[in-house]
């Protein structure tokens, strides 16, 4: 039975490529059959009941939208430390520098957010992580143990305290755009709301950089941690227990351990499969300062 499957699926999208080929051409990429490159993919591995037939419907829209396939990733056989990714050649020591540079990169844009605010080293303490707590709103950052539910507000005193930086978000109603007070958190409105607005120029600004922050430790993870990430797994990661269910972040021998769910037979077997990954303690150290400090402010 999977090896007629198998055929069927050869032929299935074959198929496909005969139908794509006779589209009008503004509705493709190609000039003519026989110049799809992409026709090899047809052939390629080895044939059996296991390889999806959604497979093909992602060969024609990449066919059809124009987009480009994965890298083909080749190995230099001589040295074994060097390859090519469609041309373009890469070393694991050019690698390893990458992943240097992401890690510096994400401590120099969170040092620019503290606006000179210099917490004490968390993941040089003892943290305590229940692995198995399922409660809701449950995770390392809420843990009563570790007594990080409530640090945002050191970051924020802060700010109120240093007059350079107070007057950068907080000002009277005048000129430029202002926030009106009620709009913000508790916590936000004990600091900043006594004698003024959040100015929202400076504000979202702020915002901004946080989000380019986020958007550097999400690469840096993807880089670091092992194996990088399916898209799938990177979808929505969950730094505490909610309704939508478990998080995803855990505290495991000292670093912070991203746990998701996947596995490419899922459809088969109705079940996924954990992936962990571990994070560099100089990363894992960011994250802990972004969920401790930066994210109550966010929200």
């Amino acid at each position: 039975v999977g090896q007629h499957i198998a055929i069927l699926q050869y032929w299935c999208r074959l198929v496909v490529f005969r139908c794509i080929d006779r589209m009008p051409c503004r509705y493709k990429n190609i000039k003519s059959f026989s110049e799809v490159e992409e026709l090899a993919y047809v052939q390629d591995g080895r044939l059996n009941a296991f390889t999806s037939l959604e497979q093909t419907g992602r060969v024609a829209a990449s066919l059809a939208l124009g987009t480009l396939p994965m890298p083909r990733l080749v190995w230099n056989k001589d040295s074994r430390t060097e390859m090519s990714i469609d041309g373009i050649h890469l070393s694991l020591a050019g690698l390893q520098r990458f992943a240097a540079s992401l890690i510096v990169m994400c401590t120099a844009k969170l040092d620019a957010i503290y606006y000179g605010f210099a917490p004490a080293k968390i993941s040089g303490r003892r943290l305590t992580d229940e692995l198995n707590n399922t409660m809701p709103g449950y995770s390392v950052f809420s843990d009563p143990v570790n007594e990080l539910n409530d640090k945002a507000e050191l970051f924020l005193g802060h700010i109120a305290n240093t007059p350079s930086v107070y007057e950068r978000y907080v000002g009277t109603a005048g000129r430029g755009r202002y926030m009106p007070c009620v709009v913000l958190t508790v916590l936000l409105n004990r600091f900043f709301c006594k004698n003024g607005s959040i100015k929202v120029g400076t504000a979202s600004a702020w915002l901004q950089d946080t989000a380019d922050l986020i958007e550097c430790m999400v690469v840096a993870m993807h880089v670091t941690a092992g194996q990088p990430a399916r898209g799938a797994e990177l979808t929505a990661l969950m730094y505490n227990n909610n309704g939508d269910g478990e998080r995803n972040l855990y505290w495991v021998n000292d670093t912070l351990c991203v746990k998701t769910l996947y596995t490419k037979t899922s459809n088969i077997s109705r079940r996924n499969r954990y992936i962990a990954r571990f994070l560099p303690p100089a990363l894992a150290e960011i994250f802990l300062q972004y969920y401790t400090y930066i994210r109550p402010m966010e929200m």
